[in-house]
């Protein structure tokens, strides 16, 4: 039996037009399933290809309505009993998050059962996390769940912000249209028209905005459309002096769009459309505000916490602050969001550099704290490209402060083959300065390098404290291999203070024997937590919910709590007997729990590259 593609909508139209037990009428049917006839008509269309050949029509009697005709039984049977596979709870509760918004009236939970084909317990689970996500935390609208019904605050202007949300998720910024196919948005044949109109006022307006947020503003013109088409109208409200400028612009784009003038437009329409315009322009700096010398000490103080907790120095760095600073703003603003699309992005650049997620979340905390916003899950992350730049243009500018000589017997010509070839692979973290032969001990005493390259084993130049690498000629495998391990602890000890003492002292003896068991990781840190007080390391239990962590190596967990209570830096170490998930994404065996004095936070970045990149104990 083959897969079939029919949405969760589509699932519910064939359902009811199962247990009609003839024809039904077209606007009776819209009106179930939440949609207008017009995109019933679409849905009926697309369904009508996908059923036909299987022996499933869905017939269309002019002025009367739609009747389904069941041909092949087994088939038919077939796509019911699959019915729930491939729907995921992110698709459950969008789901529920649209036909809530698209009725005013309240939702009989056994029709969402139905709909959806769950159990009960399913639908309280994802009840309850749709709950977290719009109820408790932005823009925080009612959602009142009885022992049989649900119903959504009829706010229109919070509805259609979490419409944006969820359409932002399904936006594809890889591809030309965005969105390909959606079943709740109405007008997406005219995309095009809509960002031609756009871009062309922006220019005329010489406003400048950034992909996403051209995106957002395209995707807040097609909700006004289809919100309108549906009857759920924006009235005019309260408008602030910065959303005022905007209001032209706003006219000017959505007058021009003829499409919308099919709909009963209301000035509540254009002000949110300025409002989010202002917003933006306000983030990216385009329009004057008062509260930008706030932001510089701000900006200030972030650079400074990541210098005292991690030791690293992006003050000098003018396009870091400025990114900074825009972010603040989109904090100040609550324009943060990003789309759900981005997040595989996120981790890569995290697990290639676990210590910049930590740095991310350390920027997070500090910015919703000072701004009292809690991020939304895609939100979370979306400092990790701006510190990733950041850190990449920090060890550029160290990095080429590494200097190598070459130490060979061979003759010139030969020499200089080997010096081209480590150019030619190093040179972008290393200068070679020179290549010289085995008995030029003094001029190599003047060179003074950070690393010996040597096609030789003397003796001498291993006095000098200066790692040497022994390589052959032609440089192999290995030999690549040797370079790029020295290499990468020079450039950690340029880039992260070095510890005064060493990080396997951190390990106390006691706690190497505790192997605390559980269901789930949280116990297994509980466990850690509670042995660390018992024995006097720490005097309080730490919170698991400020735990920060990363990902030096796969499946290593390494996490750590840090107070002024805390005095003495300890870590305990525990491999697994099975895998278990962290945040309900991450696979681990192996964890590494600390509790970090405050004195030591400087030192986080040596702890990640210790464990993230073992270096050999033979070069």
């Amino acid at each position: 039996m083959e897969n079939f593609t029919l949405s969760a909508r589509q699932k519910v139209i064939l359902e009811l037009l199962n247990h009609s037990g003839g024809i039904m009428a077209g606007p009776q049917l819209a009106r179930k399933v939440g949609i207008t006839t017009r995109t019933l008509r679409t849905e009926i269309r697309q369904m009508q290809e996908i059923l036909d050949r299987r022996g499933i029509r869905i017939l269309s009697h002019y002025g009367k309505g739609y009747e389904l005709e069941i041909i092949n039984k087994k088939t038919f049977q077939q796509i019911f009993s699959n019915m729930n596979e491939g729907l995921s709870k992110t698709d459950r509760i969008h789901y529920m998050m649209m036909k809530l918004m698209n009725t005013r009236d309240r939702v009989d939970m056994y029709d969402m059962e139905d709909e959806m084909f769950v159990s009960r317990s399913t639908l309280e689970s994802d009840l309850k996390e749709l709950q977290r996500m719009i109820s408790w935390n932005e823009p925080f609208i009612g959602l009142m769940v009885g022992k049989n019904q649900i119903l959504l605050e009829d706010d229109e202007l919070k509805k259609r912000d979490i419409m944006i949300r969820i359409l932002m998720e399904s936006w594809d910024f890889n591809s030309e249209q965005g969105i390909q196919e959606n079943r709740w948005l109405e007008g997406l044949e005219y995309i095009s028209h809509v960002q031609k109109t756009l871009y062309a006022v922006f220019q005329k307006r010489n406003i400048h905005l950034d992909e996403f947020q051209f995106v957002y503003l395209t995707i807040m013109v097609l909700v006004i459309y289809t919100r309108n088409l549906n009857g759920y109208l924006l009235y005019s409200g309260n408008i602030t002096n910065n959303t005022a400028r905007f209001l032209s612009v706003s006219h000017e784009i959505l007058d021009n769009l003829g499409f919308l003038q099919d709909t009963d437009m209301e000035e509540g329409d254009y002000e949110w459309l300025a409002e989010s315009l202002s917003a933006y322009c306000i983030c990216n700096g385009e329009v004057e505000d008062v509260t930008v010398e706030d932001d510089h000490e701000l900006v200030a103080e972030l650079i400074d916490g990541l210098r005292d907790e991690y030791g690293t120095d992006f003050s000098g760095d003018t396009v870091f602050r400025a990114a900074l600073q825009e972010t603040i703003r989109r904090y100040r603003y609550r324009r943060v969001a990003l789309t759900s699309r981005m997040q595989y992005l996120y981790q890569d650049i995290e697990r290639n550099n676990p210590i910049l997620g930590d740095m991310d979340r350390y920027l997070e905390w500090k910015l919703e704290t000072k701004f009292s916003y809690h991020a939304h899950r895609e939100e979370r992350g979306h400092l990790l490209p701006v510190l990733a730049a950041a850190w990449i243009r920090y060890q550029r500018s160290h990095q080429m402060e590494l200097t190598a000589v070459i130490v060979s017997g061979f003759d010139s010509q030969m020499r200089m083959y080997t010096k081209e070839t480590i150019c030619r692979m190093f040179g972008g973290r290393m200068h070679v300065i020179a290549c010289i032969a085995p008995f030029e001990t003094e001029e190599l005493k003047k060179l003074r390098p950070s690393l010996i390259i040597s096609t030789q084993k003397p003796s001498a130049e291993r006095e000098s404290g200066v790692p040497i690498v022994s390589v052959s000629p032609v440089l192999q495998d290995e030999d690549v291999r040797k370079i790029h391990f020295i290499l990468e602890e020079l450039e950690n000890d340029m880039l992260f203070p070095r510890m005064k003492y060493p990080i396997e002292s951190c390990f106390p003896n006691d706690l190497r024997n505790v192997c605390p068991s559980g269901r789930d990781l949280r116990e297994v840190l509980s466990g850690f937590s509670g042995a660390m007080k018992e024995m006097g390391y720490i005097k309080e239990l730490p919170d698991l919910s400020e735990l920060r962590f990363g990902f030096p190596r796969e499946r290593t967990l390494f996490c750590y709590c840090s107070r002024e209570s805390i005095s003495q830096t300890v870590f305990a170490e525990l491999t697994l007997n099975c895998e278990m998930m962290w945040n309900k994404q991450y696979p681990v065996n192996h964890i590494i729990f600390g509790a970090v004095s405050k004195g030591d936070l400087i030192y986080i970045g040596r702890f990640y590259r210790h464990f993230g990149n073992r270096i050999p104990d033979k070069i």
